[in-house]
């Protein structure tokens, strides 16, 4: 294979003497430096097959190598070998690199990272983008979705409220003309406490926040005033003050205005701050 190129491999997991599980998970082992690999699925109950993309960067010197495909039950593993022979090629080319390689996406929302399109010896054609595969319910957009020669591709990735939580790896493809170039992004889907119709906890705390905020606030006001009303009285100076019957506004219930005075011209009425304890009548 030329380097910065892929390879696919369709791995066969068997079961032997009536093994039944845990499932098998897929790994490789010898790739040159900065290779990046997915399978489909990542992990599988035998029998099974899955599809299991190896990337070489474009970086990888030229040679021969042994890589070994594993599987492994997390006690026991088996492991065949493969050799992929890289060559460097001289002709126009392209390479493709992401930034951020991972992920951690909450089901319902979005994240995005970074793809480098890099010319190699003079290509002038378009690079169009794809997805080569993703889980189901996973939206995934480019922009731009081409670039001409060398350039920068935003991609968002957007887990559906349907997607099951785990870990995905996307696999973002390259191509122009002949050409074709891959890059993986790992996608950790979690889902949302709730459930996957439910809101997220976070905006279930941040509701519950602003109610208890609400009632609160109320209850402050309605105790002030209540304060208030409490403590103002009216007191009238002068001779001739009837006595204050209980129920009457601005008065505690119980509390009489001095009697045995009467008042010289017009009544004078002011209003005070209530003491603690009855007030005396002035003399």
């Amino acid at each position: 294979m030329i380097d910065g190129g892929s390879v696919q491999f369709l791995v066969t997991v068997s079961s032997i003497g009536g093994y039944g599980g845990p499932d098998i998970a897929i790994s490789i082992r010898g790739a040159p430096d900065g290779s990046t690999w997915a399978c489909d699925p990542w992990s599988l109950p035998p029998p099974g097959v899955c599809t299991l993309m190896l990337m070489i960067p474009a970086s990888a010197p030229a040679g021969a190598y042994a890589i070994a495909i594993e599987g492994t039950n997390g006690t026991v593993a088996r492991a065949f070998y493969v050799t992929v022979h890289v060559e460097r090629s001289s002709s126009p080319a392209f390479s493709i690199t992401a930034d951020p390689t991972s992920l951690r996406i909450r089901a319902g929302t979005s994240d995005e990272t970074h793809l480098q399109i890099e010319a190699i010896g003079g290509l002038v054609g378009d690079v169009t983008l794809s997805v080569a595969w993703s889980p189901p319910g996973m939206d995934v957009r480019f922009s731009p979705s081409r670039v001409t020669g060398s350039g920068s591709v935003t991609v968002t990735f957007t887990a559906g409220q349907g997607v099951r939580p785990g870990t995905y790896a996307i696999v973002l493809r390259g191509t122009s003309g002949e050409l074709e170039r891959a890059v993986i992004v790992t996608i950790t889907v979690i889902q949302n406490p709730a459930g996957p119709d439910g809101p997220a906890l976070d905006v279930i705390l941040w509701g519950l926040v602003l109610f208890i905020s609400v009632i609160l606030t109320a209850t402050h006001l309605g105790i002030l005033l209540w304060r208030r009303r409490r403590r103002r009285r009216t007191i009238a100076l002068g001779e001739g003050a009837r006595p204050v019957q209980d129920g009457d506004e601005g008065d505690p219930p119980g509390e009489r205005r001095p009697e045995g005075s009467r008042s010289e011209g017009r009544p004078v009425v002011i209003e005070e701050e209530a003491r603690e304890g009855p007030s005396e009548p002035e003399s």
